[in-house]
């Protein structure tokens, strides 16, 4: 998604809306909503949830079954839609495991059941902690809610967008077992 006037590729917002309607085009139920990630600390996802900088589609299907679709995180984000369920880990990429987690938000004050969040964790063996690397909840974002928080994205001198270059390539190679990819 590369243009030719603004000589750069796109991220998150753009390719996640961008599916979104191609989603909706398909006659799916299908609506865009906010993600607050944590930073790296040292490699690994630390600190609080700030302001909302990242996007996820929610699909519901006609049995009421909902998933979260992530296609623009990179590093260790899902490569799959996951359903929203507590207790299902999914594999990832290599041994890689993610699942997510209902759950409040350390800086919370409001604690009802109500006001958890679905939390992307992740961990990268079976015998490691999970990582809690990012959080939504069910709230559609409009377009309006979009423009504001991609011109923070774009222009605010804290956004990792305006900070750093970041390219995101996975590779799949045979296993040693046989069992494809």
């Amino acid at each position: 998604m590369v243009t030719a006037k603004r000589g750069r590729g796109g991220f998150c917002m753009e390719i996640a809306i961008l599916y979104n309607h191609v989603l909706r085009a398909l006659g799916f139920d299908a609506y865009t909503a906010g993600v607050k990630t944590r930073p790296r600390i040292e490699g690994v996802p630390k600190g609080d949830f700030p302001g909302w900088g990242h996007i996820v589609n929610i699909i519901t299907f006609p049995d009421g079954s909902k998933f979260h679709s992530d296609v623009a995180f990179g590093g260790d984000g899902p490569t799959k839609p996951m359903s929203l369920a507590e207790g299902i880990i999914h594999h990832n990429l290599g041994t890689q495991q993610i699942r997510l987690a209902k759950e409040w938000l350390p800086s919370q004050a409001h604690r009802a059941e109500s006001s958890k969040f679905w939390v992307y964790q992740y961990r990268n063996n079976p015998s490691q902690d999970w990582n809690s690397f990012y959080a939504f909840r069910e709230i559609e974002f409009l377009q309006p809610d979009w423009e504001v928080v991609n011109h923070w994205m774009c222009t605010h001198p804290y956004s990792n967008q305006v900070r750093n270059l970041l390219v995101v390539r996975f590779l799949r190679r045979p296993t040693s077992t046989g069992d494809g990819y």
